[in-house]
């Protein structure tokens, strides 16, 4: 009997010393009940005389049902309930990108906090039944937010394509080559944001993102414009061959040849250049002529409404395009 408890103790001892290699690393339950049980099982082994063995678990009978319990636990969720555990926490880092908008839904608010005591828990092993249908709770607010803001900023970059694709036809230099290169990085942009799932990502590929790939593009298309204007400027420089001077025969002057009419070359298309783009924060200009935080009078509106007014007179004035934010 003794060395069939003795190897059933170290079984345990074994199962708990492996576990605990786990929970030294972080982010497992059961640290302490772990490290406890270990201490009280090695104190048992101590004992090497049977007599003492079992006086020993006699006189601490109490603590090994304990110990018992808490080894059932902790041994389920080693061999299986890791996978519900990684679960669990991928879930709530998915879903703490976008805990901004699941704490204004009640239900998914109420889930994610029960889904973090659970994680946070000493012993969670009884609660990670209701792991599964929590998530999916959250999940489900989580993927309807994602695909709306989602489809509002696909809507946006194509509007932004659209700009470009304008940009290009009027630039005099359209071509299928230059309008892949100039629209590719939108277009991959668009790629992206299919897969994107973190809201405050998708709202800033759609804005500080998408606004610079179409000042790229519209730089790149100004340089393109520029590089056909020099072309143009150093076909025109070239001079004409002489085609109408005489043939001499035997030192007699001949018959003037008539000149050569070179066939018509079709004239191009006039040149565009892309107005350069100019960004006017409508939350800085408020800031400058507002005396508080918010607008809150009729002086107010009209003061904001003028100095908008100026400021976008005043740059279109110098040939720019306003960009607002």
């Amino acid at each position: 009997l003794f060395e069939f408890y003795t190897q059933h103790i170290n079984q345990w001892l074994s199962n708990l010393t492996s576990y605990k290699s786990k929970t030294d690393l972080g982010g497992f339950p059961g640290e302490k009940t772990i490290a406890s049980g270990i201490l009280t099982l090695q104190r048992l082994l101590n004992h090497d005389d049977s007599f003492d063995f079992f006086k020993h678990v006699v006189s601490n009978k109490n603590d090994f049902l304990d110990l018992e319990e808490d080894y059932s636990d902790v041994h389920e969720f080693f061999t299986n309930q890791l996978t519900i555990w990684q679960q669990l926490k991928t879930a709530l880092i998915n879903f703490d990108r976008n805990k901004q908008i699941l704490d204004k839904d009640v239900s998914a608010a109420k889930a994610l906090l029960e889904l973090k005591s659970i994680q946070t828990s000493d012993a969670p092993y009884n609660m990670l039944s209701k792991v599964a249908g929590l998530i999916n709770t959250v999940k489900q607010v989580n993927d309807a937010a994602i695909a709306a803001r989602r489809a509002h900023a696909l809507e946006r970059i194509e509007l932004k394509i659209g700009q470009i694709k304008i940009e290009i036809k009027k630039s005099g230099i359209a071509t299928d080559e230059l309008s892949n290169k100039l629209l590719y990085p939108l277009q991959l942009l668009k790629k992206s944001l299919e897969t994107e799932e973190s809201i405050p990502q998708i709202l800033m590929m759609q804005t500080t993102t998408a606004d610079g790939y179409v000042d790229d593009a519209t730089d790149d298309l100004n340089k393109a414009v520029e590089a056909e204007e020099e072309k143009r400027k150093a076909a025109q420089t070239k001079i004409p061959p002489n085609i109408e001077g005489g043939a001499v025969n035997g030192g007699n002057k001949a018959e003037p040849i008539p000149p050569v009419n070179a066939p018509d070359k079709p004239v191009p298309p006039p040149l565009v250049k892309a107005k350069p783009v100019v960004e006017v924060s409508v939350s800085d200009l408020q800031d400058k002529v507002s005396k508080g935080a918010y607008i809150e009078s009729a002086e107010d509106v009209k003061a904001f409404i003028s100095a908008l007014e100026k400021e976008l007179t005043n740059t279109i004035a110098t040939d720019k395009r306003v960009r607002i934010r």
